[in-house]
This record gives C-alpha cells, structure tokens and sequence, in this order.
C-alpha cells in the first residue's frame, strides 16, 4: 500500500493536510476531520475517539483512504463501528 505524503497548507489555524487532491485533513479545536471530495467523512476528537459520517464507506476511494488515516482496514472499521469503538453521526459538521 502506497505511504500518504501530507503537507501543510496553512501555517495557521485550522492546519489542512492534503493526501491528495481529493482526501484532506483538518485540525481545529474539536479535533481531527478527514475529508473525501466535498463530505466530511470521519471525526478524531482531541480524546481519541472516531465519529463517521454518512459517507465513511461512500466508495473503495473513500474507504481506501480512510483506512489509511485511521491505521486500519474496512473490515475492522466496520467491526469497531459495530463494537461502538466508533460512533456514527447522520450530520458531521
């Protein structure tokens, strides 16, 4: 599986990570929010804990990539969404 290159794009707050033109992070207060395309897809609060939106598993793109950020794979998100390891939010903002 091919390592993500992260880099910067602003020096402020909130700090974006770009994995590719399609997949970012986003550092606030609240947390971490990873994005794909145009929807927020997952949540790390500044506890750890994992919030997923409606679209967390919207294509294998989207899964791919999301597994990557959070160190696992489809079949374990799933089992930790099942489990109530992670929470599942209809409205991540």
């Amino acid at each position: 599986m091919k390592k993500l290159q992260k880099r910067t794009v602003l020096g402020n707050k909130p700090k974006v990570m770009i994995y590719d033109t399609n997949h970012i992070t986003i550092r606030t207060k609240v947390g971490i929010y990873f994005q794909s395309y145009n929807s927020v897809v997952a949540l790390r609060d500044t506890n750890g804990h994992i919030y997923l939106g409606v679209d967390w598993d919207y294509s294998r793109t989207t899964m791919k990539f999301l597994g990557q950020w959070l160190n696992s794979n489809a079949k374990e998100i799933r089992a930790n969404l099942m489990s109530g390891k992670y929470t599942y939010i209809e409205e991540m903002e």
